[in-house]
């Protein structure tokens, strides 16, 4: 069984995509991506029982642009169980499939970068389930949204909302 780790969600976006879909990759401590690429998990991220995850959305727009920031709204972790999985939801913190993160649970940078770039923070990593061997395993398919404010020369706002779906999977049950 792998020991627990801090995994970190991160999704990027640029403010003048035409599509709904972020970019991201979800990696450990010690930037080894969760992702499975051969075996049974082939296409599943595969997190140790008992570790912590973390969430980092970036939002970043071309020098020259009309946009010049966003805001982070509402962040929505969305988990269902699948198969014979007990636990209503990934985050052992949460007795409910979806967990409501609103802006204020994160902390934005502004780093120097060509355009312009925000990067917001999730303050406290979330715990996932399971604890050690035997502990709560299973697989549950993960939504992400994200709402976010992005503003522009001028006084108008843009609404985006942004959303992915992998599927997870806590431990090595077979």
């Amino acid at each position: 069984m792998t020991q627990a780790k801090t995994y970190t969600l991160k999704v990027q976006f640029d403010a003048d995509q035409t599509g709904n879909s972020p970019l991201w990759d979800l990696v450990d401590n010690q930037g080894n991506n969760a992702l499975q690429k051969k075996g049974p998990d082939t296409g599943n991220l595969l997190l140790a029982p008992g570790s912590q995850l973390s969430l980092v959305v970036t939002a970043t727009a071309e020098k020259g642009t009309q946009t010049t920031g966003a805001t982070l709204g509402n962040v929505a972790l969305i988990t269902l169980p699948r198969g014979d999985t007990l636990e209503p939801s990934l985050v052992a913190s949460s007795p409910y499939s979806v967990l409501q993160l609103p802006g204020s649970s994160f902390t934005v940078t502004r780093p120097q970068a060509q355009g312009w770039q925000n990067v917001f923070t999730l303050n406290s990593p979330l715990p996932v389930v399971g604890s050690g061997s035997g502990g709560n395993q299973g697989t549950w398919e993960l939504a992400l949204i994200v709402n976010v404010t992005l503003q522009g020369q001028g006084p108008n706002a843009r609404p985006r909302v942004l959303r992915f779906d992998p599927e997870v999977k806590v431990g090595d049950q077979r």
